[in-house]
């Protein structure tokens, strides 16, 4: 997935809905940061 691929930890391996949340969070801060990444 895309936060194991730059490194970051994973949240939670049984929740899915938690993993998504956590990706969305990665997602616009790299937006925020002009990146458009996603």
């Amino acid at each position: 997935m895309f936060y194991k691929l730059k490194g970051y930890p994973h949240i939670c391996s049984r929740c899915q809905k938690l993993d998504a949340i956590f990706i969305a969070f990665i997602c616009w801060d790299l937006i925020a940061d002009g990146l458009q990444s996603c």
